[in-house]
């Protein structure tokens, strides 16, 4: 029967990526390259590798291979609305989450996540027209939907949902662009402030790279230098040049996290990551459609069809005590449950449902289960499988606590 496992867990290598905080977080060297995202989870894409015996196996093919022992309630047979997908689409046994450790040296890509409908049908549309799986232009990976919560470790800065009309037209006016507000300014309602919305962004989003250049000179020179909305315009077209996906930091309610701060994104919802660190948990999906502020693909039609882009304030999820040393940001996800558990208060568990990864940033701790122990180092991860009935984790520090709810 299998225990609990060490994990080895990759990094992802994005531009947007800082250069030393990964490694600060984990307390290892950093490798000089813009390291962005810690993966820590069974997507094919990046899966990351159990320790089994002294053999080192992709979790994703150790939970093929033994789906009822890792998953638990979780595994197909038992399978509820979620459903477990796999990189190609198809039903099998997966890890229903992704867990992440992110650091930004720069903003990510303005972007939005499908819903699981518009995933399958997308996705099952770019395999009849043949797209490769890999290719650069590709818009679904999966037939997944992504919605996600990120914790803040360090402040971070963000972009999340449309604002009010009034405030997005005040803030172009203020930009010195306020003949773009044109279109809002007619919106009366949800879904005509939505579709309002939709065309200044199609207007801004299809300028050529030499009118994207222009609009960026006059929102530079339009934008107050000793605002906070000035100083990110000013950040964003420095970076990005002549990317008319600028303006849309105009559109988003601006969110600040502070650490132990934490922030729902659902699909539909346009958003951002401006700056800053923290531990984001998702469903298990590689589906991204971004509006600009990327070297990546952007398909607008795609992106526009995929937005809810009616007025929203940002989902900040307050967290609730779970115990004496545990506490949970409750997401209205059905894959993933996020909780941190501060070691010093102590670490007995109640019996568990399901699969669990664990991230430890402390000085050290001990995982205690019937049948074995593992010692954990600052920076370590492991996989709970379901077959483990409890456990307690004794140490210094926090454990980020990854589970199905």
């Amino acid at each position: 029967m299998l225990g609990i496992l060490p994990l080895e867990c990759p990094v992802q290598y994005y531009d947007w990526g800082a250069r030393a905080t990964l490694g600060r977080l984990l307390g290892r060297p950093g490798s000089g390259r813009p390291e962005a995202e810690l993966w820590m989870g069974a997507h094919p894409k990046a899966p990351s590798a159990a320790r089994v015996d002294s053999r080192r196996v992709p979790l994703d093919r150790l939970i093929a291979d033994r789906p009822i022992e890792t998953l638990g309630r979780c595994a197909p047979a038992g399978q509820g609305a979620a459903g477990m997908q796999g990189a190609a689409g198809g039903q099998g046994a997966a890890l229903p989450f992704l867990f992440k450790l992110l650091a930004l040296g720069g903003p990510v890509s303005v972007q939005v996540h499908p819903t699981r409908a518009r995933a399958a049908r997308g996705f099952d549309a770019e395999e009849r027209t043949g797209v490769p799986i890999d290719a650069p232009h590709r818009c679904y990976r999966d037939r997944g939907h992504k919605p996600e919560i990120m914790l803040a470790l360090e402040p971070m800065e963000a972009l999340a949902g449309i604002r009010p009309l009034p405030e997005i037209e005040a803030a172009l006016a203020a930009a010195g662009v306020a003949e773009l507000a044109a279109p809002a300014a007619l919106a009366a309602g949800r879904d005509a402030a939505a579709a309002a919305v939709g065309g200044v962004l199609r207007a801004v989003l299809t300028l050529d790279r030499a009118a994207g250049a222009r609009l960026h000179r006059r929102l530079v020179a339009g934008a107050a230098r000793d605002t906070a909305a000035g100083a990110l315009l000013r950040k964003l077209a420095a970076r990005y040049p002549g990317d008319p996906a600028v303006i849309a930091a105009l559109l988003l309610n601006r969110v600040a996290l502070g650490p132990g701060e934490a922030l729902y994104t659902p699909p539909g919802q346009l958003h951002a990551f401006v700056s800053g660190a923290g531990v984001e948990l998702m469903a298990s999906s590689d589906n991204v459609l971004r509006a600009g502020l990327t070297t990546k693909h952007v398909d607008v039609d795609e992106l526009l069809a995929a937005c809810d882009l009616r007025p929203a304030p940002p989902a900040r999820v307050p967290p609730r005590p779970a115990g004496p040393a545990e506490r949970v940001y409750p997401a209205p996800a059905e894959e993933f449950r996020l909780s941190v558990i501060d070691l010093q208060a102590g670490g007995a568990f109640a019996p568990r449902r399901g699969p669990e990864i664990l991230l430890l940033l402390g000085a050290g701790a001990r995982l205690r289960w019937p049948g074995g122990t593992l010692p954990l180092r600052r920076g370590d991860a492991a996989f709970v499988p379901a077959a483990v009935p409890a456990y307690e984790a004794r140490g210094a520090g926090r454990l980020y606590r990854a589970c199905v709810p």
